[in-house]
């Protein structure tokens, strides 16, 4: 089975998977959500749930999840993103770092925070996805290193 499924304002409350971030992001706001619109393409194979682009919108806040989900031992292997307004940066760089963050913030002011999530569907485990974020810290410090080789050098 395969197939496309949208929601328009909604709301999301008691999910463990949105109480476990709530608590990560010490984000008491993110307990109980009105969702402006989501939208998930998934398929059911051999009793695995896939989940691809699961979108979810409330104000300023987004999230995209692609992952799997087995359906009979629950078991769960999510790479989450979500999209936070910069008022959230000091509570991400209690997670991280401030240089993170900083490499971490896009160019309209919006935190990307890439999380992996395993453990089971009733007990999630959410961790920074290092895989995502390392690659982007490096091109970072990277690009600072040379202008700062470039302020040097007057290039």
């Amino acid at each position: 089975m395969s197939g496309t499924f949208t929601m328009t304002k909604s709301r999301l409350k008691g999910h463990p998977l949105q109480q476990r971030l709530a608590t990560f992001l010490s984000a008491e706001e993110l307990q109980n959500i009105a969702l402006d619109e989501s939208k998930t393409d998934f398929s059911i194979e051999n009793s695995i749930l896939t989940i691809n682009k699961l979108g979810l919108t409330s104000g300023d806040i987004g999230a995209e999840m692609s992952g799997t989900q087995h359906l009979v031992t629950e078991e769960i292997d999510y790479q989450l993103s979500v999209y936070l307004p910069g008022r959230f940066g000091g509570r991400i760089a209690s997670i991280l770092s401030k240089q993170a963050v900083n490499a971490l913030t896009q160019e309209n002011g919006t935190i990307l925070l890439p999380l992996r999530v395993t453990g089971t569907h009733s007990d999630p485990r959410i961790r920074p996805d290092q895989e995502v974020i390392q690659p982007i810290l490096k091109e970072m410090l990277k690009k600072k290193a040379g202008d700062v080789i470039n302020n040097i050098f007057g290039n």
